[in-house]
């Protein structure tokens, strides 16, 4: 898999698929009209992460080169994903009455923050992410 974020990943695909920047933007173009005007500077700006695409353009470019979308937003390591998996089987085994649990966990929430924004993205970009897949039983 690609290094790095979006940029990395999708000049990743496009020098896999033996395409240029221009290549590119003209298949994208030719095929969705002009409702979407892609240019070889657009590719570009996206790979040098000098600009992002917009949620319909992230769909074409998936479509494009046949990944899902989740692909752009993959990440090497899984640690965002042990997090949540982790904090989420913490709270399942939470009792009602263990009142020093919520005091723990209120005084270090630091990070969890970040771990439900990952996990939301996920089913945001992928609805039919099942919500328990990395919680073990």
């Amino acid at each position: 898999m690609a290094k790095g974020g979006f940029g990395d990943k999708l000049k990743a695909l496009r020098l896999k698929s033996g395409k240029s920047q221009s290549e590119v933007a003209d298949e994208i173009t030719e095929f969705y009209g002009e409702g979407v005007r892609m240019s070889q500077s657009t590719i570009s700006a996206f790979e040098q992460r000098k600009n992002a695409p917009r949620e319909d353009i992230l769909e074409i470019l998936a479509s494009y080169f046949q990944v899902p979308i989740t692909y752009f937003f993959e990440r090497e390591d899984r640690s965002d994903i042990n997090k949540a998996k982790s904090y989420l089987q913490s709270l399942r085994n939470v009792r009602p009455a263990d009142d020093d649990f919520f005091l723990h966990t209120k005084e270090n929430s630091s990070g969890n923050e970040d771990v439900i924004d990952s996990t939301n993205n996920l089913r945001r970009w992928q609805p039919d992410y099942p919500e328990d897949e990395y919680l073990e039983d």
